[in-house]
């Protein structure tokens, strides 16, 4: 899809100042080495961001977005009003940590329905950004752009008509450490979206952390806990869910909540929405329990269930379990401690 506009902006930290007035941005001539270099990234775009993103859904549940309506509304029609529109809310939210940004706005269309690439350079870094006479001026200096080309946000948008719209993005930031990371003011804050997590994905991410989070605890008790939450997850199966909620939902303490978080190596993965889905826990999930009648509980690594535990049928209605194996660690009562601990 051919670029039909390119609008660029100066961004002020605006986070809890009052009063701050965004100033005017300045539309990009099809021509020149600025041009040529958004026309790079805003193919670059559609391999380049590989974070799927989603806008946020309203509280009543429709799917009204106040970021998505402002830009179908710069896509529909660009004019300097709508792309100021969208400078104002990101300057909302950028503090100054973040610092002065320059933010393009590019729309294009095609046979193919419509495309939006927003992106955000540091405005001291790679393109001057001058205001003059209120209106900003906007020069390329190829040789600094080239030190910190590496240095900008981006999120590219793709909807088959004006009419259908999008409701999901991809994102990439380059401003910051690992490869799926990106700043949280960006997608969260300005953009009302949130990280868009497959179901399947979600769903073994959760099985797996919670899984080394019983292999790595010291403590028994709070390994009983966190097998106990594996037990109750898949029937959750078809929720939209986050992990932090969903491990509050059921009952697991804070320490063990934590013990998850920390497993996950990514805080931020704990809030992401995804859809439970019981079949796909069932391949990961830490383990499978067999309780009897006579009151134990067998427990195993849900893939080497059937071959720690010899299963036979004895009789109509009653199984036989057995095994054996090396003590390693007994977890029971406070009162048999001390002598379970010299059995071992």
């Amino acid at each position: 899809m051919a670029i039909s506009c390119v609008d660029s902006l100066l961004v002020r930290p605006g986070l809890k100042i009052d009063g701050l007035e965004q100033s005017q941005g300045t539309r990009i001539p099809h021509s020149g080495k600025l041009f040529a270099m958004l026309s790079d990234l805003y193919e670059r775009a559609l391999r380049e961001c590989n974070i799927d993103i989603a806008f946020q859904a309203a509280e009543d549940g429709t799917q009204e977005n106040p970021c998505r309506e402002l830009l179908l509304h710069h896509l529909r029609r660009p004019t300097a009003h709508s792309a100021h529109a969208i400078a104002k809310r990101l300057s909302d939210v950028t503090g100054r940590r973040s610092g002065l940004g320059l933010l393009f706005v590019i729309c294009g269309k095609g046979k193919y329905g419509h495309r939006m690439v927003l992106a955000r350079f540091p405005a001291d870094q790679g393109v001057l950004a001058e205001e003059r006479g209120g209106a900003l001026e906007v020069q390329f200096i190829e040789k600094v752009f080239m030190k910190s080309a590496h240095a900008y946000k981006s999120v590219s948008y793709t909807a088959p008509s004006l009419a259908a719209g999008f409701m999901r993005g991809k994102a990439i930031d380059k401003q910051v450490n690992g490869p799926r990371e990106v700043s949280l003011y960006w997608i969260n804050e300005f953009l009302a979206s949130e990280l868009a997590t497959t179901g399947a994905a979600g769903t073994r991410r959760l099985g797996n952390a919670i899984k080394a989070a019983v292999r790595d605890t010291s403590s028994g008790e709070l390994r009983g806990k966190l097998l106990s939450a594996a037990q109750l997850i898949p029937s959750h199966s078809g929720k939209k869910v986050t992990a932090s909620k969903l491990l509050k939902s059921i009952g697991l303490p804070d320490d063990g909540i934590a013990a998850v978080r920390n497993a996950m190596g990514r805080a931020e993965l704990m809030d992401e929405r995804f859809e439970l889905i019981a079949d796909e826990f069932a391949l990961v999930a830490p383990y499978r329990s067999v309780e009897l009648d006579n009151g134990a509980v067998l427990l195993a690594d849900t893939a080497i269930f059937g071959s720690v535990f010899d299963v036979r049928k004895v009789a109509e209605g009653r199984t036989r379990y057995s095994t054996e194996g090396r003590v390693v660690r007994v977890v029971c009562a406070d009162m048999c401690k001390s002598g379970m601990e010299a059995v071992k």
